[in-house]
């Protein structure tokens, strides 16, 4: 029957969006310092654990973060007497958030940093203060900071160990030192003594790998093996390049050709200092190898870290002094270590690469990175984007690659800088909410020395506005855009609503709907006035419903955007798209029960009223990334108003959208421009179909920057299984019993949930190594595990 399917498919909808809406809390988050002595001793050495409480199934970051997240950093505050060492951390968990690989902490890590005391230390009480701060991730990521302070003693005769159980099992849950790794004896790694400000140099690891044993190469040829891979610390201001390996051996075995390495193993990485600004000095960087280790015979050990934090000098650059007088200014890197730099991803921190004579080279955006560059006498332009937004990747396109903004882009030397939205970062939407939008697109451009006021772009750009704007840059000013409504105060925000509606339906992403829309018309030309202005009505009142959650959305100030950041409801639409494309391909058909059907005066090849009511719930969803002209401005101002001013307008966005379809369901004078039905009918209702199935395409090109690729497989099963469900329902006949009829949905419906467990059993989320892998001496405790290689 219909009725439940349909609301079925409707609950998945509205209940992807109401989760996508639902506000985070901030995670609990706290942190407790301990010393290991009683007492300081003048011109001695203690330790200070700092032990994190992070709220159960949140994660918080390792200072190296691998392209995700931002580290934890301790800020530490104490008498001049006394030095604090590097922090150690424990062995990070390597995991995945939102598909993309992490290195963090759950709660209960203990880090551990050194205290030197000076000698001429004076007697008496002093504290230390510990401010920490982190981004503390679940579903969402959230900005957390607390701080705790530690009250000292100084003694002439220091004081007796305490805390002793807690410091031995945090530095046996440290990784080991790179020197005395397992497997690694005697390795090591270091920087070139000294770099200059500008210049370039060689970080260097040399591993020894024990003899009779052989690691890993990066990529291992073999799936189930776990490639060798160096990380590397970001810090603001150097670059590090792609690591250089030496030729590996290839060893044959009925799995494949493994590749690897033995004996001594030396992987060269190129390093610069970019920012001419840099701060000379000493700089530290945590370094961990991350590898498996295999006997020669057969026998792969599990895969573990080593640690090494390297030390090295930055020199003041000669030249760069003379030619700017800039060498010695401020630092670009804050303190050294700091992990605020860029992200390292494959053992490798990303950063600005020089522009090219015809293509636009872009930086990744960091918190005031662009006033930074701005003070530097910089022009910076800075594009807040996400993968899921249709309108950034038309003004992109269509505006800022295409000459000629990219060649006078170019000409001026501007500072390309991209601030990725794709998984609403929260430092990210901190940052949009100071320039009033609560979504994406917004595009800046930052004058030369004017980092305070820099010109706000409207949300859909042209050439010539863009290329206005810039001459206003580069001549020094500054322009802050408004949106006026012409005058119109507050009307004029619901016009541009209703007017960004109705130019939502000539949007790339809602056009596969419009076009089955005017096809159902078209089929219908020739019905009854009174059948087809009933279709019409009941397509808005699917587009009216599926606005309700969306304006709850934007009225409590989230981005129009969002649902598309739903893994669930991408997941949902994909089925829904699947499932038309099917139809329209003749796979199956949308009924009503046989005797409404025929009382509604409806043949078997039409349009339902259920068909009718998804979609109006289709041209909703697949609308949420579009913000097309007009509707930007009008979204943007009414996210900031009352939260009854802000439904009232999203709705009128609904009313735009569903407009031009009714109009034409109930005006029948375009009916004398339709030809007369044919087979031409077939083949459009056909390309339809696979217009419908490109968009599901298109939604899991969005689905996979929140998912892994085990689980967009599994994803993928469950569409088959969809499939499979959709044939099912094409056997349902108008003669059927309603016995039979129920009986088939039921099988339908069995046949999806069995695709959905199916596909999360045969891809797990956190899939184990394809090859064999068993415990070699599970009760005496060995670390080993088997792995043919």
């Amino acid at each position: 029957m219909v009725r439940f399917p349909v609301r079925w498919i409707a609950a998945c909808v509205a209940i992807s969006s109401a989760l996508c809406a639902q506000a985070q809390q901030a995670p609990r988050f706290s942190a407790k310092a301990h010393l290991d002595a009683e007492a300081l001793k003048p011109g001695g050495k203690a330790r200070i654990a700092l032990e994190l409480d992070v709220e159960k199934h949140w994660h918080v970051y390792h200072p190296i973060t691998m392209g995700v997240g931002l580290s934890t950093e301790f800020k530490v505050s104490g008498p001049a007497w006394l030095t604090v060492g590097p922090v150690r951390y424990p062995t990070p968990k390597l995991a995945e958030f939102a598909g993309i690989e992490y290195l963090g902490f759950e709660s209960g890590a203990v880090c551990i940093a050194e205290l030197t005391v000076a000698a001429d230390a004076p007697t008496g009480p002093a504290e230390l203060k510990i401010d920490v701060s982190a981004l503390a991730c679940k579903e969402t990521c959230i900005p957390v900071r607390t701080s705790t302070t530690l009250k000292l003693e100084v003694r002439a005769e220091g004081g007796a160990d305490s805390n002793g159980e807690l410091f031995s099992k945090a530095v046996g849950r440290m990784p080991p030192a790179l020197e005395s790794a397992p497997y690694l004896s005697g390795s090591s790694a270091s920087v070139s003594p000294k770099i200059e400000v500008m210049g370039r140099g060689e970080l260097s690891v040399k591993l020894k790998v024990q003899s009779g044993h052989h690691i890993l190469d990066p990529d291992p040829g073999v799936e189930g093996l776990i490639g060798t891979r160096v990380l590397i610390e970001g810090v603001d201001g150097i670059e590090f390049g792609e690591p250089v390996w030496p030729a590996p051996k290839i060893r044959k075995s009925e799995l494949g050709e493994a590749r690897e390495h033995s004996g001594e193993v030396t992987v060269r990485i190129p390093i610069e200092v970019i920012d001419r600004k840099f701060k000379p000095g000493p700089q530290r960087l945590h370094t961990l190898v991350y590898y498996q280790a295999c006997a020669d015979g057969g026998q792969c050990f599990r895969p573990a870290f080593a640690e090494k934090i390297i030390e090295f000098a930055v020199t003041a650059s000669s030249s760069a002094a003379s030619a700017d007088g800039s060498a010695d200014g401020p630092s670009a890197a804050g303190d050294a270590g700091s992990g605020k730099g860029s992200p390292a991803t494959g053992g490798v921190t990303s950063g600005a690469q020089p522009s090219k004579a015809t293509a636009l080279s872009w930086v990744t955006w960091e918190p005031g990175l662009p006033e930074r560059l701005s003070r530097e006498g910089k022009l910076v332009y800075v594009d807040f984007t996400a993968e899921w937004c249709l309108t950034c990747k038309v003004n992109k396109n269509l505006v800022i690659d295409a000459d000629p903004v990219r060649s006078r882009l170019i000409e001026l030397g501007v500072v390309m800088v991209r601030a990725d939205f794709t998984r609403e970062d929260p430092v990210i939407h901190e940052e949009l909410r100071k320039f009033k939008r609560n979504g994406v697109p917004l595009n800046l451009i930052y004058a030369a020395n004017r980092p305070d006021q820099p010109t706000v772009l409207p949300e859909v750009l042209t050439s010539s506005l863009v290329m206005s704007r810039l001459a206003e840059a580069a001549a020094g000013k500054t322009t802050v855009y408004v949106e006026t409504f012409f005058g119109l105060g507050i009307a004029g925000v619901f016009l541009f609503a209703l007017l960004g509606g109705m130019l939502l339906n000539v949007m790339p992403c809602v056009l596969p709907v419009l076009s089955l829309k005017l096809f159902s018309l078209m089929q219908q030309a020739h019905d009854s006035p009174g059948r087809v202005r009933q279709l019409g009505l009941v397509y808005g009142l699917g587009v009216l419903a599926s606005f309700v959650p969306l304006a709850a959305i934007v009225a409590g100030g989230h981005s129009w955007g969002r649902p598309m950041q739903s893994p669930v409801f991408l997941i949902a639409m994909s089925a829904v798209t699947t499932a038309f494309g099917l139809a329209l391909l003749g796979v199956w058909e949308l009924r009503l029960p046989g005797i409404v059907e025929r009382s509604a005066g409806a043949v078997t090849t039409r349009e339902g009223f259920g068909g009718s009511f998804l979609n109006g719930l289709m041209a909703t969803a697949l609308a949420t990334p579009c913000v097309g002209p007009f509707l930007g401005s009008a979204i943007g101002f009414l996210a900031s108003q009352p939260p009854a001013v802000g439904v009232l307008g999203v709705m009128t966005v609904g009313v735009g959208l569903a407009l031009p379809m009714v109009v034409l369901a109930w005006v029948p004078a375009w009916k004398r421009f339709m030809p007369k039905p044919g087979m031409w009918m077939v083949t459009f209702k056909q390309v339809m179909g696979f217009i419908l199935l490109a968009t599901t395409l298109w939604l899991l090109s969005t689905l996979r920057f929140f998912v892994s690729s085990a689980e967009l497989l599994a994803v993928l099963t469950f569409l088959l299984a969809v499939g499979v469900a959709c044939w099912v329902l094409g056997r349902i006949t108008l003669s059927d019993s309603n016995v039979r009829r129920a009986g088939l949905w039921l099988t339908a419906i069995v046949l999806m949930v069995a695709g959905w467990g199916t596909g999360r059993w045969l891809f797990p989320a956190e899939a184990q190594p394809a090859a064999a892998v068993q415990s070699a001496d599970a009760a005496a405790g060995d670390d080993r595990e088997v792995v043919r290689s």
